[in-house]
């Protein structure tokens, strides 16, 4: 039997590899931007707090900079912008 950190954990990782793909798919391939703002969404962070409604994701250079409350991570000017609304985004 599997213990259930484990699956957890699994969980986690292919869920987090899903986002990155889904990022990566979304970016800007003419090079004007290394920034993408995924705005909007319910964003579990896996801490055990409580969710982050209307949150706000910045990866830069294919990593995550910043996620969580517009309070706490600011939006680049020249990022592209991913309408998540409605969505929600766990590790």
């Amino acid at each position: 039997m599997i213990s259930s950190s484990f699956s957890l954990r699994a969980l986690a990782i292919a869920v987090t590899a899903s986002l990155l793909v889904f990022i990566s798919c979304g970016t800007n391939q003419s090079g004007n931007s290394d920034v993408t703002v995924l705005k909007g969404a319910t964003l579990f962070d896996g801490t055990g707090s409580a969710a982050i409604e209307n949150s706000l994701i910045v990866v830069k250079d294919g990593k995550i900079e910043c996620a969580g409350s517009r309070e706490e991570c600011s939006e680049p000017s020249a990022a592209e912008i991913i309408d998540v609304s409605g969505k929600f985004i766990t590790p």
